[in-house]
């Protein structure tokens, strides 16, 4: 996923920064004044569990159990990639996994 679009008008949301397959950042609100810079942190499997801003400070943060179900989530940004080439939709509460459609994810 390169860009997020908002589905009534098509303007871009969000952007993301790859280095092959991890991901290093989301250029958060990119459709307003004031974009934000989100850096992620990523474990041994490229899944991101921490997002933090350019002050350093934690704004999410992914508790996960080892199939990739969440235990927890906390934190005031939000972030749809999960494990590598997957991602949520927040809409059906849903985990796109590319060759398999849906998984429930929670």
């Amino acid at each position: 996923m390169l860009i997020e679009a908002n589905g009534a008008n098509g303007a871009t949301v969000r952007e993301y920064v790859w280095f092959d397959d991890m991901p290093l950042a989301i250029v958060a609100n990119v459709d307003t004044a004031s974009p934000q810079l989100l850096h992620v942190h990523a474990d041994h499997l490229d899944r991101p569990i921490m997002l933090t801003n350019g002050s350093k400070a934690n704004v999410w943060e992914a508790v996960d159990r080892p199939f990739g179900e969440v235990h927890a989530i906390t934190g005031t940004a939000t972030q749809t990639l999960r494990f590598p080439g997957q991602y949520f939709l927040f809409e059906t509460g849903l985990a796109q996994n590319a060759a398999r459609w849906p998984r429930q994810v929670g």
